[in-house]
């Protein structure tokens, strides 16, 4: 008789803490001053981004075999368990390192220009892990992370 009394009452001490536990993790997902901070894509080395506690990022991308820097900027945001970009294509910027042929400076023009107007203004991506040294996102059943590198 007491383990059937024993049963319900561990059984509802569990979910309380199984609920307390997850209400933490949406809770930290929210959170900007959890995500602030400097990230490389793990498939991109090179490729950082920055999120500022307001709001703003800034994504930086170096390839060194070509010698160039791409940054753009935008404006990010968390809205329940997904992360979102607002990408502005008019705030892409690049540099070229001075030892770049003219050929490959007509190249690098044209691949930022096409790459600014191709990329969506706004993107979102599932957050699904985020602790202190990573983010891992997923979009459309391909997952990534962004490793923390400050």
């Amino acid at each position: 008789m007491k383990k059937y009394i024993l049963l319900p009452v561990l059984t509802g001490i569990l979910s309380v803490v199984l609920s307390a536990c997850n209400s933490d993790a949406k809770n930290a997902k929210n959170t900007p001053n959890d995500i602030s901070g400097k990230y490389e894509h793990e498939f991109f080395p090179g490729n950082f981004y920055e999120f500022k506690s307001d709001g703003t990022f800034t994504n930086e991308y170096e390839n060194k075999e070509m010698n160039y820097v791409v940054t753009s900027v935008g404006d990010w945001e968390v809205k329940e368990d997904s992360l979102f970009f607002y990408n502005d294509p008019e705030k892409v910027s690049y540099d070229l390192k001075e030892d770049v042929s003219e050929e490959t400076k007509d190249y690098i023009e044209q691949l930022v220009k096409a790459g600014a107007e191709g990329v969506s203004q706004k993107q979102g991506y599932r957050i699904v892990k985020m602790d202190n040294s990573v983010i891992q996102l997923e979009k459309s059943g391909i997952t990534f992370s962004l490793k923390r590198v400050d």
